[in-house]
């Protein structure tokens, strides 16, 4: 009896030591089970922009807000594609991929969403993803390339493991590619009285500011914005002293500049008395947008401004 009972520990503890050999050579080898598979493969991702009618005009309208010098939004003619990148958490990376986008609804004309599906080739994990929009053509573009072609730009997070959309809010902020403006400015009205105010005391001088500390701002090329209107009798405008006003237009006030918010100022310089008149308004240089306007320019010498009314957004 003890001899069977031998003989069954020793066929247990063998048996027990061909099964830690097979599990380590498993560990070396590779397991035939099933794994969850992180490796990268084809897949569709549905991505969203969900203010597309708000910052791409698909429409004829023209409908702006005043008391701003702006572009329109772009067109649909304006955008010539979108491209989307970014990286995972696991250290992958996604190269600039095109997108293309149809409306999420056609039945729906209220809804401001627009849709895309893009078959990429990446890994189930999690993905800080951009999308951007382009008013050039690009081949094989590198992420850099579309960074300074974006005139609109969005991020998104997506887990590729539990999900298979992304939705996008396009802005221009942050974004660098530079644009040409071109004002025709005129003089809506009589800007000087002879009596008190004589025509060859005064400098009368338009540009872009900073809105923040009313520094000028420079143009792309580093040239000041600044143009000047009216100096001591050396009238841009052409002043008729006969009718006391001037009322030619300045047609060449064009300056190309980085995207962003500013003032558009005139000065009214009195040389004499070192008085000013200031009238303020908001310009926005939207990325790639160039864009032209017609400014009117009131007379600010001894009153209070009246609101232009051909300042709009």
């Amino acid at each position: 009896m003890k001899k069977k009972q031998w003989l069954l520990a020793l066929f247990m503890a063998l048996s027990f030591v061909f099964a830690s050999c097979s599990g380590l050579i498993d560990g070396i080898m590779g397991s035939n089970d099933d794994d969850d598979d992180d490796s990268s493969s084809s897949r569709t991702l549905t991505i969203t922009v969900d203010n597309y009618a708000d910052v791409i005009d698909t429409s004829s309208s023209t409908a702006r807000l005043a008391r701003m010098i702006a572009p329109e939004s772009y067109k649909n003619t304006d955008v010539t594609a979108f491209w989307v990148y970014g990286s995972s958490s696991d250290g992958e990376t996604l190269s600039p991929k095109s997108v293309s986008f149809t409306k999420y609804d056609e039945n729906d004309n209220t809804t401001s969403e627009y849709s895309g599906d893009v078959t990429l080739d990446i890994s189930n994990s999690n993905w800080n993803l951009t999308l951007v929009a382009v008013v050039e053509s690009l081949t094989n573009p590198t992420e850099a390339d579309v960074l300074a072609a974006a005139v609109l730009i969005g991020r998104a997070n997506v887990d590729l493991r539990t999900g298979s959309s992304a939705t996008f809010t396009l802005v221009p902020d942050g974004l660098t590619k530079e644009a040409n403006v071109t004002l025709s400015l005129s003089s809506k009205e009589n800007w000087f009285t002879t009596k008190d105010y004589p025509v060859s005391d005064w400098t009368v001088t338009a540009g872009i500011y900073d809105r923040v500390t009313g520094e000028v701002i420079n143009d792309s090329n580093s040239n000041k914005s600044v143009v000047t209107l009216y100096d001591s009798g050396k009238d841009v405008f052409a002043y008729d002293s006969e009718n006391n006003s001037s009322k030619a237009t300045v047609n060449n006030y064009s300056v190309t500049m980085n995207p962003g918010t500013y003032l558009f100022r005139v000065i009214f310089a009195n040389n004499k008395t070192k008085k000013n008149f200031v009238w303020n308004d908001t310009i926005r240089i939207l990325p790639g947008k160039d864009f032209s306007d017609t400014i009117a320019i009131r007379n600010l010498i001894g009153i209070a401004p009246v609101s232009p009314a051909s300042f709009y957004a």
